[in-house]
């Protein structure tokens, strides 16, 4: 259960806890993904369902960022030696996709109107003119960021465990 295999227990704990985060978030979305197409549930029945699974979201993103900065600070103070403290491209790069993460879960679950005004700047709405939908531009610009940040990642990891 535990990405990071440390000594120190606080990092170890905070690894456990945000895999366990994950797990159960991705449980309540199977979930919810199963009530609204087998059970074919209203968005009234399964909105307290994913109230809970963008909560965890939130928590699991946030104890993920916690873990990428402990890591990168170990990372420099165990390289502090060299003249290069440059930190590992892996890193700034799960550091990013996390950001990214946190920013649509707090988009998901309505926290970002507590910082901006009415998600003014965070919405950015285009209006088809055929058919007057509404397309929130900007949340679906930094998913799709967010999942090429993942496609980035997982090649690096998986090139960085081909050379060790």
């Amino acid at each position: 259960m535990s990405e990071i295999h440390e000594e120190d227990q606080l990092i170890r704990r905070l690894s456990v806890m945000t895999t366990s985060l994950a797990v159960a978030f991705y449980m309540l979305d199977n979930s919810i993904y199963y009530l609204e197409t087998v059970k074919r549930k209203s968005r009234g029945d399964i909105r307290p369902v994913k109230l809970i699974k963008n909560r965890l979201a939130l928590l699991r993103t946030v104890s993920g960022i916690m873990l990428t900065i402990f890591e990168i600070r170990r990372n420099q103070k165990t390289f502090a030696t060299r003249s290069d403290k440059a930190v590992p491209v892996n890193l700034c790069v799960r550091l990013w996709h996390d950001i990214l993460r946190l920013w649509l879960t707090m988009h998901k679950l309505h926290l970002l109107s507590l910082f901006l005004v009415k998600n003014k700047i965070v919405e950015t709405v285009a209006v088809t003119p055929e058919t007057n939908l509404k397309i929130h531009i900007l949340p679906g610009a930094i998913g799709l960021a967010s999942a090429v940040t993942s496609l980035i990642r997982r090649t690096i990891l998986r090139s960085k465990e081909q050379v060790d």
